[in-house]
């Protein structure tokens, strides 16, 4: 008996968990008012920059460099935009023969369609060498005048535009004077 009792219960109960699930559908195919929700699927993704982001959108990284190689700036973008360079102008240092100035970036900037590098572009100017002698006169004790030959010259060299960069020589019983830095500039003879 006890069997027949506990067969028949887990029949109803299978019964019962039939029927409340068909129960809570809606054979009509309309939704009903009360506790029916509808799961629609979408292609949207969100992102913390953009929630309206869609799923098939691509982004690709932009990197800005300088001559060097040294990462300026590094950013994720949205494919079809435009990307910029938020920090100031690179800068480069002169070196021996050339002075540089920034001159924009290689390739050009353009609107993004794969991951690119951007690196600075400069252009140079030569430093032009100017050639200059420096003449060390000691003065003549005799008659306080000079000769006309100096006890020694320096041949030096220095960058056109600057100052030169001669130096007061001490000789033994004469005082050396001031010395006086004069701007070289080029002559170009007519």
């Amino acid at each position: 008996m006890k069997k027949k009792l506990y067969f028949l219960s887990t029949i109803m109960i299978v019964f019962l968990s039939l029927f409340m699930m068909t129960s809570c559908g809606n054979s009509s195919g309309k939704d009903s008012e009360i506790g029916q929700s509808t799961i629609v699927p979408t292609t949207e993704s969100t992102t913390p920059d953009n929630p309206t982001d869609t799923a098939n959108e691509k982004y690709y990284t932009v990197t800005f460099k300088d001559y060097d190689g040294t990462v300026l700036q590094t950013s994720e973008m949205k494919e079809g935009s435009t990307p910029s360079y938020s920090g100031v102008n690179p800068t480069r240092n002169s070196d021996e023969n050339y002075s540089y100035v920034f001159n924009g970036w290689t390739p050009s900037i353009s609107k993004v369609t794969e991951d690119v590098v951007f690196t600075a572009t400069y252009s140079k100017t030569i430093i032009a060498k100017t050639t200059y002698k420096v003449e060390h006169y000691l003065q003549n004790l005799d008659d306080d005048n000079y000769p006309t030959t100096p006890f020694e010259t320096d041949t030096l060299t220095g960058t056109t535009n600057t100052l030169t960069n001669g130096s007061v020589k001490t000789y033994e019983g004469f005082t050396s004077p001031s010395i006086t830095m004069i701007p070289l500039v080029m002559w170009i003879p007519a």
